[in-house]
């Protein structure tokens, strides 16, 4: 099965036949025709430069965008290891006995025991 891109290349080298065919007895037909597809095949390479370049600039774009993530990410990371650390003091010490003041007696910053 053939898809249309293929058909459509083989429609249009159909067609460059035809239109030879018709113009070989002249040859500045000849000439013009050629000059034409040259033309033609210079800006179909420019466009299809155009278009890879903008490939590259849209997997510049994306590898960025990417690492930008991976920034956040890890960002967000930290800051939650932060978060579980300052909890699992606070479960270490729920009353803040870390806090106190080490004297003889102790004295909690909340006020005398």
């Amino acid at each position: 099965m053939t898809t249309n891109k293929e058909t459509e290349e083989k429609s249009l080298e159909e067609l460059k036949i035809e239109l030879f065919e018709e113009i070989s007895a002249n040859e500045d037909e000849k000439n013009y025709v050629k000059e034409i597809f040259e033309i033609g095949q210079n800006t179909v390479n420019e466009l299809e430069s155009r278009r890879d370049s903008g490939i590259e600039e849209m997997k510049d774009v994306t590898n960025r965008m990417i690492a930008a993530s991976k920034k956040e990410s890890l960002r967000r990371a930290k800051e939650l290891i932060e978060k579980r650390r300052e909890l699992m003091k606070m479960e270490d010490d729920p009353f803040g006995t870390s806090l106190w003041v080490h004297s003889d007696p102790p004295v909690s910053p909340y006020g005398e025991l």
